[in-house]
């Protein structure tokens, strides 16, 4: 085979994969505003409100490194912002480090006194991401429990 076919080859490889992976985010993305919108809350496919540095700070896995806030749906409401979002996180050590995407959410109260420790929920692993989502809506849903305990001493 001549290497310019070749090249032509692996050249036109490449980009029917990048097409296919651009669709696929484009339809992940068009679901995540649905149940974004169905649930009367906001979708951004970055970290636009910073989370990142306090879900790092405050990340339930331990050991969990590079951590990363993409595809949050949010919403502020009387007391609280929710929050639930995709985190990228790195476990492991040297040679065994694996890159890991779940889905997480949390509450952070609207008083800043009581902001610095928040709990934050994962959604099962086993679950595609789009599920992964849907179920800590519908937990959230259920009952409050994503709002940390603010009024346990009143």
């Amino acid at each position: 085979m001549h290497p310019a076919y070749l090249l032509l080859a692996v050249a036109a490889i490449t980009l029917i994969a990048s097409v296919i992976e651009f669709v696929k985010k484009g339809k992940q993305n068009c679901e995540l505003q649905r149940i974004a919108r169905a649930n009367g809350m906001h979708f951004s496919t970055r970290d636009q409100l910073r989370l990142t540095p306090r879900v790092a700070a405050n990340f339930p896995i331990p050991g969990a490194a590079a951590v990363q806030v993409k595809n949050l749906i949010y919403c502020g409401q009387s007391t609280c912002y929710k929050y639930v979002f995709t985190a990228e996180y790195t476990t492991g050590v040297f040679a065994s480090k694996k890159r890991t995407r779940r889905v997480a959410a949390f509450n952070e109260p609207k008083d800043r006194a009581a902001q610095q420790h928040f709990q934050i929920n994962l959604a099962d692993p086993d679950l595609k991401l789009v599920e992964q989502y849907e179920s800590l809506m519908k937990s959230a849903a259920k009952s409050e429990s994503l709002v940390p305990s603010t009024d346990a001493g009143l």
